[in-house]
């Protein structure tokens, strides 16, 4: 009956697709209030809330770092500013404990001013002299932006400068008095995922519709997009054709305004530059000569000053910087004024790399030792200054901005500048990372964190977080709220590394794509077989949980398997994924998922669509599905179908979509405060009762 059903009761949930039409919306508001309703009224609400607004609002949370000409900069929100400041300080005061801070842009008088509801979507500022800034700010939250040109000496938007209206723009520097622009120019200039297709040169005084164009994409792209570089030798511009989501033409635009395709493999992840070499990860590997690289190595070439502009006089030969031994993968690289910076994953803990040039101008790579294993992230770097910022933190050890610099005798050091205190009791809590093994005999990670009392109970209520997609690695980080309202009440939570994700290299994406996009779910499975055959909890007390395509994940999984789970959190979600590309930015991730209208693809995307095989007859967990409307990157419309065909079918759900917070899911603090506090609450309310 559930099967028979499946294509009548599709169509007849369309009208959620309407994002701001009036009956949906009523749906929506009909739904949130049952839901909070129903969640807020669990004795533990109120505590869960005071204690989640205690972290999100602390005082002592670290404000991240931008560090421009010795000044740093903050964005920051808390209880008196929802929204959010823009802010400077000295980088000696930004080291004190309370430091003094001048604020640049408030959010929340400009929200006021202009009766809008902005978000903060970041700034690019134009080196070396960093006055001059584009600052993005969206209107709830969306993916789509507007920009406007500020001043940092005046802290003023700029009067008639640079502006640009909302749209998913593509925007950069290329001097001061111009910007690469990509945006929606009319029609036919955006692709089928509704991004730019096409690249212009807009120069200071001049009408935007008068900019010049340089390039063109194709409508079946997902987009075109540029970057610029700035360093002491100069500036490098790039153009980027992306004819699908991991692959990309990369062009060389010239001093004498020509293009020219840079000799390396398309699906090459281009990471940064430093002296005219650009540094890019291969997916594939690479023959050259009698040389074969190994995929998910970084090589270089060089950009050479050609007075011809001839391709085969401008680019040098491929060269090997790093590759990548058992069991590790490339994390990320930063370039300063004179050092590189690598880090990779060691089974899924940082390993951090200073990259130095020997006498032959060859890079060599140097291990940096750090006392304990965990997770090194770049916070800032600036091709213009030698000092960088990044953090360190691990499940149990709150995060750390350590900023690197040279001493006298050209050794690298790390100085704490900020760290956070710690914001639960640890002292009983164990981590382990263990192994389970999934459908096709892969070996497949997990990390294990719980209390040591619990280590001798099979009862123990279980979150189980996975993502597996689009390269994302899920590293261990500071669990600060679930420490707080989750681990100290006996829960247990379980961080997974699964295949289409980056945890080991790009294979280990590739294994769960397309047509092996079954892996991603049976990993998830097998992970949360092995925590109930371990006797670290059951089925009655365990949960899941995931976003965006996490959401799917979950999504996917408990319809597959709904005797496995009590609780499933599902958030901002793909699940309809037979009409995914045809849904706001969905048609850019056909490279991750398949093209349903391919007959063969479609066949296989229809078994795992969680929207396409919920039934009747079955028994599922009552799921919690989080959403905004203004996400329009993640159609709310798969969240909002999901809910209403479990409803129909005489199943159980909790569902609440945000109105504002883009994809993010929510727009400012207080979002963030009653989404955290509706999800844990839920968890309690399913796993602890």
């Amino acid at each position: 009956m559930g099967c028979s059903s499946h294509k009548v009761s599709d169509e007849k949930y369309l009208w959620l697709e309407d994002i701001e039409g009036e009956k949906a919306l009523n749906w929506v508001k009909q739904h949130n209030e049952e839901t909070q309703k129903k969640i807020a009224n669990h004795p533990e609400y109120k505590t869960i809330e005071n204690e989640v607004r205690e972290i999100v609002h602390s005082k002592e949370r670290i404000p991240y770092p931008v560090l421009l000409n010795n000044m740093v900069y903050n964005f920051w929100q808390d209880e008196q500013y929802v929204k959010g400041i823009w802010r400077k300080t000295s980088l000696k005061n930004y080291e004190n404990k309370s430091p003094q801070w001048e604020t640049i842009l408030d959010l929340d008088k400009l929200s006021k001013q202009e009766n809008k509801n902005w978000v903060w979507k970041g700034y690019e500022c134009l080196p070396p002299k960093y006055e001059k800034c584009l600052v993005y700010l969206s209107d709830g939250g969306k993916d789509a932006y507007v920009t406007r040109e500020f001043d940092l000496k005046t802290q003023n938007f700029v009067i008639n400068g640079f502006t640009l209206p909302e749209g998913k723009n593509r925007v950069n520097w290329i001097n001061e008095n111009q910007l690469f622009v990509g945006k929606d120019w009319g029609k036919g200039s955006l692709t089928l995922s509704g991004y730019p297709k096409i690249i212009k040169i807009w120069k200071r005084g001049q009408p935007l519709e008068s900019s010049e164009e340089i390039f063109r994409g194709e409508e079946q792209d997902v987009s075109v997009t540029s970057w610029s570089h700035f360093e002491k030798s100069g500036a490098l511009h790039l153009i980027y054709r992306y004819y699908s989501f991991f692959t990309s033409e990369k062009f060389i635009y010239t001093e004498s305004k020509k293009l020219l395709k840079i000799p390396i493999p398309d699906d090459a992840k281009v990471l940064t530059i430093k002296n005219g070499e650009l540094f890019f990860l291969i997916r594939t590997p690479l023959t050259q000569g009698t040389q074969t690289i190994p995929s998910g190595s970084i090589c270089s070439i060089q950009f050479r000053k050609s007075p011809t502009d001839a391709s085969k006089d401008y680019f040098s030969d491929i060269k090997v910087l790093f590759q990548p031994s058992e069991g590790e993968a490339f994390d990320d690289i930063i370039a300063t004024k004179n050092h590189l910076y690598l880090t990779s994953l060691k089974q899924v803990q940082s390993v951090l790399y200073e990259i130095l040039l020997d006498k032959k101008k060859n890079w060599i790579l140097q291990k940096i030792d750090l006392p304990n294993a965990g997770t090194i992230a770049p916070v800032y770097s600036d091709t213009f200054d030698d000092k960088f910022i990044i953090s360190y933190e691990s499940f149990l050890t709150p995060t750390s901005l350590l900023l690197g610099s040279h001493d006298k005798k050209h050794k690298l050091v790390f100085k704490t500048i900020k760290s956070l205190p710690v914001q639960f009791n640890s002292k009983d809590l164990t981590v382990e990372q263990k192994m389970a093994t999934s459908k096709d005999g892969t070996k497949i990670p997990y990390y294990l964190i719980r209390h040591k009392k619990t280590l001798n109970s099979k009862n123990n209520p279980t979150l189980l977080y996975g993502y597996g997609g689009f390269e994302a690695s899920e590293l261990p980080y500071y669990i600060s709220i679930l420490g707080k309202s989750w681990l100290s009440r006996g829960g247990v939570y379980v961080l997974s590394n699964l295949r289409g994700g980056g945890e080991f290299g790009p294979k280990w994406h590739l294994d769960g794509i397309k047509e092996k996009k079954q892996n991603v779910f049976d990993d998830f499975i097998a992970v949360a077989e092995d925590l109930i055959n371990n006797n670290i909890t059951t089925p009655q007390k365990l949960g899941i949980m995931g976003g965006s395509n996490g959401g799917l994940l979950v999504g996917a999984t408990f319809t597959q398997r709904p005797e496995l789970f009590k609780a499933v959190i599902c958030q901002v979600p793909l699940l309809d994924m037979l009409r995914y590309h045809q849904l706001l930015a969905g048609n850019s991730w056909i490279n991750e998922y398949g093209n349903p209208d391919d007959p063969q693809m479609r066949a296989v995307i229809k078994k795992y669509s969680p929207f396409q095989n919920i039934e009747r007859e079955k028994s599922y967990p009552v799921p919690l599905f989080i959403t905004s409307t203004k996400d329009d990157r993640v159609h709310p419309g798969h969240a909002r179908k999901m809910a209403a065909k479990m409803e129909d079918l005489g199943h159980k759900v909790y569902y609440y979509e945000n109105t504002a917070g883009g994809h993010a899911a929510d727009a400012d603090l207080n979002d963030r405060i009653l989404r955290r506090s509706l999800e844990l609450s839920y968890l309690i309310k399913q796993l602890m009762n």
